[in-house]
């Protein structure tokens, strides 16, 4: 049995992977500083009902306080999503680095550089990777090739 043809990869199609892994690096970064953002609101905002529960006397706002800064504290420790945020960041701007010098590249460079890069890839959240895809799809012109997102796609789109 024979393999099936593959059409040979053009310059503009290895441009768009580039501007997508851009634009996926740059909403996973998004997210996580507004994820690192919203747990540092959270524990403050329990910090704080636990504070003035104790001072009105309501065990039950003391542990909902007391819960609320337990259960942030562990997520941004384990989670890191400094880290992960600093990460994408850093990949984002690699990939700008190759974008920037695009015209001078040719394909095989391009792809090497690409998978230099991919190679070290902080890893990805799967529902944010068609948002990322439609929003190259929309600034390229290709309204038509827009894919309806998800439920799930939709909310991290919304949250990223």
């Amino acid at each position: 049995m024979s393999e099936p043809l593959q059409q040979k990869r053009t310059k503009l199609e290895a441009l768009h992977g580039l501007k997508y892994e851009i634009r996926l690096h740059y909403t996973h970064a998004r997210l996580y500083r507004r994820l690192r953002a919203m747990v540092a609101f959270i524990g403050a905002l329990g910090s704080a009902s636990a504070f003035t529960s104790a001072l009105a006397g309501s065990p039950r706002l003391i542990a909902v306080g007391g819960m609320l800064l337990a259960v942030c504290g562990f997520a941004d420790l384990v989670l890191d999503f400094g880290k992960k945020a600093t990460e994408h960041e850093l990949t984002r701007k690699a990939y700008c680095k190759v974008e920037e010098r695009w015209a001078s590249l040719s394909l095989s460079q391009a792809d090497a550089e690409m998978a230099s890069i991919k190679a070290e890839d902080p890893g990805h959240i799967e529902s944010l990777r068609w948002p990322a895809q439609n929003d190259v799809l929309r600034s390229e012109g290709f309204i038509d090739h827009v894919k309806k997102l998800s439920w799930l796609e939709r909310f991290f789109n919304l949250i990223a």
